[in-house]
């Protein structure tokens, strides 16, 4: 009786797993799901409305995730759809990696900022320090070219360097504050929203100058503000095979342009969800999330304003891109 009782009970679990693996498989029967990454920041915004989203009755959902930007490049090979820096994008495309760039989606959130008060002529920095995020990233490369355009010479340094500005690269916007912190001179910084109002000038420790984008802008003569920041990036064969599902992507982050500046600190929770480490600690006003620029370029419509950034990067380090620039008819650009 008690081997009869084992087995019927034996017999009952193996039903029971059969059964719930065949109703996990109905509810996803015909459900095709497809991940994309981020990296933590003003990137992340971007992919906000997938966070938790239902599928709606959709044949195909988005499962996103959040990493640290030091691991972004190592997880953006692995995932459909990643948002990347612009100069890496160019740099997996000269590797062969089967990925196109889709759009530009976030668009310069840099700022020049200073531990004194009171704006000053781009020349007026020489023989100062100016501390810099980014080190071999598009917002770097934007102020290194700002820089050779306005004639005012530079040179990488720890110390100041009479008749240059002497750039030393820090490791994150904290280090950066943290160097304002202890200068017995007038210094100056490269740094990026949200850090730019939520560390450093709400906590009185610096001001800000100029917009780079703007200056980017008026330096170029663009027509759009900013300049391609991060990318999002697709598996060639989703843009080939499947392109109502890119186009889904790019017009969820579009719709959500306007949806993150109404209701940022929502967003900003919702990034938490998944992303505890965040370094989107500190809330986030309307103001705050208009400088993170979000806003979706697609490539292939806007080619010249990717061009401009890329060649931008390549002026200063060929390497930055992977050696060279992918021609606007490279078949790249979604």
């Amino acid at each position: 009786m008690k081997k009869v009782l084992i087995t019927l009970l034996v017999v009952l679990l193996v039903l029971t797993t059969v059964l719930a693996f065949a109703c996990k498989s109905e509810t996803k029967a015909g459900v095709e799901e497809y991940t994309i990454v981020s990296p933590d920041g003003a990137p992340a915004l971007a992919i906000a409305p997938f966070i938790g989203a239902e599928d709606n009755g959709s044949s195909y959902r988005f499962v996103p995730s959040i990493v640290s930007s030091t691991l972004i490049k190592a997880e953006a090979v692995k995932a459909d759809f990643a948002i990347v820096p612009a100069n890496m994008a160019a740099i997996l495309y000269n590797q062969g990696a089967e990925y196109k760039m889709v759009a530009s989606v976030t668009n310069g959130n840099m700022f020049l900022v200073s531990n004194q008060e009171g704006l000053i002529g781009w020349g007026d920095m020489k023989g100062h320090m100016l501390y810099s995020i980014g080190q071999g990233s598009i917002p770097a490369f934007i102020l290194l070219n700002i820089l050779n355009k306005l004639g005012i010479d530079w040179v990488e340094s720890e110390t100041p360097v009479e008749g240059k500005v002497a750039i030393q690269y820090v490791a994150d916007g904290q280090a950066l504050i943290a160097k304002f912190a202890t200068a017995t001179d007038r210094v100056f910084g490269n740094l990026a929203e949200p850090a730019v109002s939520t560390a450093l000038v709400a906590n009185n420790k610096g001001y800000v100058l100029y917009d780079l984008q703007s200056v980017w802008r008026a330096a170029t003569g663009s027509s759009i503000s900013g300049y391609a920041q991060a990318v999002l990036i697709a598996k060639k064969s989703i843009c080939e095979e499947k392109p109502e599902v890119v186009e889904a992507v790019l017009n969820t982050i579009k719709d959500n342009e306007t949806y993150i500046l109404d209701n940022a600190e929502v967003v900003r929770q919702k990034i938490l969800e998944i992303y505890p480490e965040s370094s989107l600690k500190k809330p986030l006003t309307r103001e705050i999330a208009i400088n993170c620029n979000v806003k979706v370029h697609k490539a292939s419509e806007n080619i010249d304003y990717i061009l401009t950034t890329l060649n931008a990067a390549y002026a200063i380090k060929a390497q930055s891109v992977g050696g060279s620039v992918p021609a606007a008819d490279s078949g790249f650009y979604y």
